[in-house]
């Protein structure tokens, strides 16, 4: 998912530094197939980093429309903006066309330090307004890996000049209630494995691989930093554990996880 990130600013932005169009950007996203190569994906998109004086003149100029999502924006606008002038594909990610990221505070704070760090970020979660489903009531939780760009190509070498010089963002969005069944791979209802955007509370809750499991018996969590955050990995069992019986998936999974877990705390 991270060498999809890379993908994404070589699809927002060509060989010679241009933004592509929105066309261009539609065609170079369906062939990366997002849905067999990466579950979960909710869509891709790039922003612009561009000052809030400009903003009315650029917005203007790119002929890039308002979003809606302003509207349900909790922040003021700041010296900077990251407004999204490329999004796909238009069923999902297509509502983000026009807003300002930095309106967000889950946003805001992730493009500072992908910035800074000139590595790639992760928001913190992010319900949306826009209704899925077969019955339209589903609102995606969402996660956005965030990587910067900057006007000399390599990150510069020092924060001040990479503020300086930060051209735009590539961002892409995982639907949690996919993705995280898809990464973690524990099928079947004994398992209930959630994982959670900070301490494992129902408030924090990005997805689970179970929703049948009925947990009474061993649980165990698990904190991993995932680029800049600190997710907890859950997993309870819905019978006391027999370790008698075949079926050691969830000890594979929690032994990867605390190996993890290790090496990232070095």
């Amino acid at each position: 998912y991270e060498d999809m990130n890379t993908d994404t600013s070589k699809v927002s932005i060509d060989a010679s530094g241009t933004r592509r169009t929105q066309e261009e950007f539609d065609v170079v996203l369906s062939s990366l197939l997002l849905d067999s190569r990466f579950p979960g994906t909710f869509g891709i998109a790039w922003a612009d980093s561009v000052p809030t004086a400009s903003l009315a003149a650029f917005m203007a100029d790119q002929s890039v429309p308002r979003s809606t999502l302003e509207d349900l924006a909790p922040a003021a606008a700041s010296k900077r903006t990251a407004v999204v002038t490329l999004a796909g594909p238009p069923s999902t990610m297509g509502i983000a066309l026009g807003v300002d990221a930095r309106l967000f505070p889950q946003f805001a704070s992730a493009l500072d330090r992908t910035t800074d760090r000139a590595t790639s970020q992760a928001t913190a979660k992010f319900v949306t307004p826009l209704r899925i489903g077969p019955d339209r009531k589903e609102a995606p939780i969402l996660v956005l890996l965030l990587r910067p760009m900057y006007s000399t190509g390599s990150p510069p070498a020092t924060v001040e000049e990479r503020r300086l010089r930060v051209i735009g963002f590539a961002g892409v969005a995982l639907d949690t209630k996919r993705f995280v069944p898809a990464v973690l791979g524990v099928n079947g209802s004994r398992y209930a494995v959630s994982v959670f955007d900070g301490a494992p509370t129902p408030k924090n809750r990005l997805g689970e691989s179970s929703l049948d499991a009925a947990p009474h018996g061993q649980r165990d969590v698990v904190t991993i930093p995932v680029f800049g955050r600190t997710w907890s990995v859950q997993v309870e069992d819905a019978k006391v554990i027999d370790y008698n019986e075949d079926d050691l998936s969830i000890q594979y999974l929690l032994a990867g996880l605390r190996t993890e877990e290790r090496r990232v705390g070095k």
